[in-house]
């Protein structure tokens, strides 16, 4: 679950925010508070458009639809 960053690497939230922006995607969702917080932090820093989202909050979004 909880991994040291490596020195010299690429963090792993970040790439993902990078991954889901080269997408269409405009909402990336987990399920994992702790991913919820890194993704968050990276998005903001990385992307205006992306927004990050717990799956809950996805569902319930879905369904006021």
């Amino acid at each position: 679950m909880w991994k040291e960053e490596t020195p010299n690497t690429e963090r792993v939230s970040w790439k993902r925010i990078e991954q889901t922006s080269q997408s269409s995607a405009t909402v990336l969702t987990t399920a994992c508070p702790f991913c919820l917080t890194m993704l968050s932090d990276a998005a903001q820093s990385q992307s205006d458009s992306l927004k990050v989202m717990d799956v809950v909050e996805w569902v319930m979004t879905a369904a006021d639809r």
